[in-house]
């Protein structure tokens, strides 16, 4: 009889120790498969992510050669060419910066000569910036966009209007402004009377705002773009408090949603460094689910010097809602696959080991006879 209680005791300690390891077994098998999944879900929005940074590269480029050809034609027009040669003699003769009483009439005159097509590029392309620059260097003679504002020297600032000046090659970029950052194309401005002798500089510039407008409603997601706080106190006369991020240390300077302040919040402190090769985050804001794809952007003075520091960066997220249920739903249906086979294999089990011991207690019930 003792015997018989130790083997109860050590049946019930074996089918409690067998129950513990397939149950064990069970929970590595759904874990493992959510694991496989999640994995696969955050590739598959990683590739998307890098597919929307391209697409962001693609408009872009786009538009700043649109900037570039209408810079040109601008340029080329001979009245422009003539008025404005005859402005930056008599800034010259006038001592220099926004130059005197000729200097003004010319101005009011070269005004009048591109308004009517700078209101059409306005309507049509978008554009934001039209900009007159004398040399050497950057010293503002005309801002179609802020008439009133002129004569100011900006060669600390407007770096790829310098370059434009020195080599007279065309130039196209981003570059932070007085009043906002451009995405601009830079065209050398020559006589109308001696060939290829240089008067000045002409930049026609868009805002982010109209680049992300389009590409949003192309792509199907949100689009916003931050610049670094210091990068825009040290360019801009006076930026809106109210598209100052505190928590990012960034300015907005376009987005397509409201939505935008949620999902840095979800993101939190990592994607303000964002890297260039970009990252694509799930985060949970508002309710629900977003792919966020980050990446750094760089200026034209940190593309030409090889600055490593961006100047800002883009977000963009879209939701993703019905992949993240299908794969929860995933994991629940293993959950339950795997409860109806730990509860089968129990049952086996101990219909096998009650099967067994009643054959151990006959044969020793027969030995002991």
């Amino acid at each position: 009889m003792r015997n018989a209680r130790r083997f109860l005791i050590n049946r019930r300690s074996i089918f409690l120790l067998l129950s513990g390891l397939i149950f064990l077994a069970d929970a590595l098998f759904v874990a493992i498969n959510y694991r496989g999944d999640r994995q696969t879900l955050d590739a598959t929005l990683h590739e998307e992510g890098a597919a929307l940074q391209k697409s962001y590269g693609v408009a872009l480029s786009m538009t700043l050669a649109s900037m570039q050809q209408l810079a040109t034609f601008v340029a080329g027009d001979p009245r422009v060419q003539s008025t404005f040669e005859q402005a930056v003699a008599a800034v010259q003769r006038e001592g220099g910066g926004a130059g005197g009483v000729a200097a003004a009439q010319l101005r009011d005159a070269l005004y009048r000569i591109v308004a009517p097509g700078w209101q059409k590029m306005t309507q049509t392309y978008g554009v934001r910036q039209l900009h007159f620059h004398m040399g050497p260097g950057s010293t503002s003679f005309l801002r179609v966009h802020k008439p009133e504002k002129f004569g100011d020297n900006m060669d600390d600032l407007r770096h790829m209007v310098v370059d434009v000046y020195r080599d007279q090659q065309p130039r196209t970029g981003l570059e932070l402004g007085r009043v906002y950052a451009g995405l601009r194309g830079i065209v050398p401005v020559y006589s109308a009377a001696v060939e290829d002798e240089l008067i000045g500089v002409l930049e026609v510039g868009t805002s982010y705002g109209m680049l992300i407008e389009s590409l949003s409603e192309a792509i199907g997601a949100e689009v916003a773009v931050l610049l670094r706080e210091d990068r825009v106190e040290n360019a801009t006369w006076q930026r809106p408090e109210e598209s100052l991020m505190t928590d990012c240390g960034c300015f907005i300077e376009a987005t397509s949603s409201a939505q935008l302040a949620s999902i840095l919040r979800a993101l939190g402190p990592d994607a303000a460094a964002a890297s260039y090769d970009g990252r694509t985050d799930l985060v949970e804001a508002d309710g629900g689910y977003y792919a966020a794809t980050s990446f750094a952007i760089q200026d034209y003075i940190g593309l030409r010097d090889n600055h490593t520091e961006p100047v800002g960066r883009v977000v963009i997220w879209r939701p993703v809602d019905e992949r993240v249920a299908a794969l929860e739903a995933g994991t629940w249906r293993n959950v339950v696959y795997a409860l109806i086979g730990f509860l089968v294999v129990e049952i086996v089990l101990f219909i096998g080991m009650r099967l067994t011991l009643r054959q151990l207690e006959f044969e020793v019930g027969r030995r002991t006879d």
